[in-house]
């Protein structure tokens, strides 16, 4: 009797397994015909079964198909941070070969259209900037923001992107530890540059670390001590 519920038992656990694993499977047959929300809800029911729940591959089936309904529609930033966040999910199960595919180069045509190259997270930070750069250009610092701070967090070490995240937070006059956040990270980037290869908008960085500060949190000891920095930097100006 107990040799019948065990035969039994193991039956069910690999028809279980293999249930899943048809269910990924239709989530990236879905995903290769664009139907991105079938996709999302496949590889959603995988993430959250046993036996698919930390296949890297779920992450990025989900990834990718949050990337492109951002891409359809870049106004919806939520997209964005669901592809971002599922992305690392599939780095954090992956292996060192699936996280370069994952951080692989795109390359864009004039239209800013992928003729080919990575469909992961840089691809994702083009798109990023292309909005981040529309609200950028009109002025909208608080949006421009929220697209380059995400941007930024994707290659933490991209020196214009900080510079950029940092610029946006401060014009957006959003709250000071942003600004200081980023400026400051534009800052110790640039100090691990060589001479010859120094980030030419570094002094802007300095100058908006100033004002905060200064002028906005009334901490003058701290405000002297960057322009103590800042006249070391730039002697000359």
């Amino acid at each position: 009797m107990k040799k019948l519920f065990f035969t039994a038992f193991l039956a069910l656990l690999v028809v279980g397994a293999y249930a899943q694993k048809k269910t990924l499977k239709s989530a990236n047959k879905a995903l290769n015909k664009k139907d991105y929300a079938t996709a999302i809800d496949l590889a959603t029911q995988a993430s959250s079964n046993a036996e698919t729940e930390k296949n890297p591959q779920v992450y990025v089936i989900l990834g990718t198909a949050h990337l492109y309904q951002f891409i359809a529609d870049k106004s919806v930033i939520a997209e964005a941070q669901s592809s971002y966040d599922f992305f690392q999910k599939a780095i954090e199960y992956g292996d060192e070969k699936l996280k370069n595919k994952i951080m692989e180069e795109v390359l864009l045509n004039n239209e800013q259209n992928r003729l080919g190259g990575g469909e992961g997270l840089m691809y994702l930070q083009s798109m990023l900037n292309i909005q981040g750069n529309i609200h950028f250009e009109a002025g909208e610092y608080d949006k421009s923001f929220e697209y380059f701070k995400l941007s930024s967090d994707i290659v933490p070490d991209d020196i214009v992107m900080a510079f950029y995240t940092g610029y946006s937070a401060y014009g957006g006059e959003l709250d000071n530890e942003l600004v200081i956040k980023y400026y400051n990270r534009v800052l110790e980037l640039n100090k691990a540059l060589p001479e010859d290869q120094k980030f030419e908008n570094a002094n802007f960085a300095y100058n908006g670390l100033i004002d905060v500060y200064f002028a906005r949190m009334e901490d003058f000891d701290t405000a002297l001590k960057y322009i103590k920095e800042a006249k070391e930097a730039y002697p000359e100006e």
